[in-house]
C-alpha cells in the first residue's frame, strides 16, 4: 500500500532536466536495474543515495516532500536492496519517468516493469 502512495506522489513532481541523449531500451533497463544495488552500496546518507536515484532516473533531485516520503519508505522497509528495488519500481512506473524516456504508453511501462523485475529476480 505504501508503494502505491509513493507512486502517486511521484506523479506530481517538478519538470525534469532535458532528457538524456537517445538511450536504447536495453541500456535504460540495465541502468535502472542497477540503481538499487548502487544505492545500497553507495556512500553517504540515505537521503543522498535517494537523491542520486532520482537524478539517474528522472534527471532531477526530489522535492522536499518527495524526499521525505522516499526517506520514510526506505526506512520503513529497513533500507535493503528490496526496499530500493520497490522504490525504483515506483519511480519507473511514474508518469514523469514514462514521459522522460518516451514510453509509448501504459502497456510499454508495464512491459518495462516486468523486464526490470525479471532482471532483479536473476540477481542483476
Amino acid at each position: 500500500m505504501s508503494a502505491m502512495l509513493l507512486l502517486l506522489a511521484l506523479n506530481a513532481g517538478p519538470s525534469p532536466e532535458p532528457p538524456p541523449p537517445k538511450e536504447t531500451r536495453a541500456k535504460l533497463l540495465e541502468r535502472v536495474a542497477a540503481l538499487p544495488g548502487r544505492a545500497v552500496a553507495g556512500k553517504g546518507t540515505t537521503a543522498e543515495r535517494l537523491a542520486l536515484l532520482y537524478k539517474e532516473a528522472l534527471g532531477r533531485v526530489p522535492t522536499a516532500d518527495e524526499g521525505l516520503q522516499a526517506l520514510k519508505f526506505i526506512e520503513k522497509e529497513r533500507g535493503g536492496v528490496k526496499a530500493y528495488q520497490d522504490f525504483t519500481w515506483a519511480v519507473a512506473n511514474s508518469k514523469e519517468f514514462m514521459a522522460r524516456h518516451k514510453f509509448a504508453g501504459p502497456l510499454d511501462a508495464i512491459k518495462f516493469g516486468e523486464e526490470l523485475q525479471a532482471l532483479w529476480a536473476k540477481g542483476k
